[in-house]
């Protein structure tokens, strides 16, 4: 398997799980906890994603790790203030 084949197999996951997490916002939207949980789990494989991807490229570092964790986190925050507003 080639690097490119590698990375599209790779973003085909990330896409497919986001996608389907987002298919499951869109049908919990009258109930704030749930899109809340469901946001949870999309932060939360977006960061075992990130660091799964590099890990398997041999690149992670502690500043990779961080960056994602931090923006799973940020994009958590502002879900969680966009669904409660």
């Amino acid at each position: 398997m080639t690097q490119h084949e590698k990375h599209i197999a790779h973003y085909s996951i990330l896409i497919s799980g986001l996608g389907l997490l987002g298919v499951l916002f869109i049908l919990f939207r009258y109930n704030e906890p749930l899109q809340i949980f469901v946001g949870g789990l999309g932060c939360l494989f977006y960061i075992l994603w990130g660091i799964f991807h590099h890990a398997l490229e041999e690149r992670i570092t502690k500043l990779v790790v961080f960056e994602y964790v931090s923006f799973g986190l940020l994009g958590l925050i502002l879900l969680i203030l966009f669904v409660t507003i």
